[in-house]
């Protein structure tokens, strides 16, 4: 799939009632929003009304390493999570051979660029985890809604709704499992395969199985 990860697939405009109101449902809430805009609009009203500080205190740095030009006012210019998942898909595809080594050193470059490995204790860790798991929800709503990705052939025609639900749990598999097992990074990526099999399988419970195959 060729997303353009400089470009986000909607922009929202949302008043500080409806922040406010989404807050309602904190956490959870910031894990489901998609627009980086929009999470720091809930994220820092959160800040102002209270809600879980020392947690938010992370999931700033955690925001500030995901999109690195935010302060800039440049959101959609980089998503370094889904650059990430780009490049461990591109890896599964080419991370044997004689250049295996290299292959490895990009596959944890990836990780490492947004932050992976930074976690110092298990409340890090929780919250990494929860932002992987969002990036799983992400690539999911922007394959259901990429009319080229759900497409039979060359744009025409839908596949049906299974058919759709298969493909993106098989590329799933590809950058959760395979990738790090190609890579020989299992253990490394541990978090990483987690994190997103538990995003698709909380999302499609009837085809888990898939990313256990």
């Amino acid at each position: 799939m060729e997303f353009q990860i400089h470009k986000s697939a909607r922009k929202e405009t949302v008043s500080r009632t409806e922040i406010q109101q989404r807050l309602l449902n904190w956490p959870d809430s910031y894990y489901r929003e998609r627009e980086p805009e929009v999470r720091l609009a809930m994220l820092t009203e959160a800040d102002r009304q209270g809600l879980t500080p020392k947690d938010n205190e992370i999931r700033r740095k955690i925001f500030e390493k995901r999109y690195p030009n935010y302060r800039k006012g440049k959101f959609e210019q980089a998503d370094l999570y889904l650059k990430a998942w780009i490049e461990m898909r591109f890896q599964a595809e080419n991370g044997s051979g004689f250049f295996a080594k290299k292959h490895r050193r990009e596959a944890l470059k990836a990780l490492r660029d947004f932050g992976y490995f930074d976690a110092q204790n298990e409340g890090e860790r929780r919250l990494i985890y929860q932002e992987i798991y969002h990036l799983g929800l992400l690539y999911i709503s922007l394959c259901q809604e990429d009319k080229g990705y759900n497409s039979i052939l060359f744009g025409f025609g839908q596949i049906s709704d299974e058919k759709l639900i298969r493909k993106i749990g098989n590329e799933f598999y590809t950058v959760a499992v395979t990738a790090p097992t190609k890579n020989q990074i299992v253990e490394e990526c541990r978090m990483w395969t987690e994190a997103l099999t538990a995003a698709y399988s909380d999302m499609f419970p009837d085809y888990a199985g898939i990313l256990a195959e």
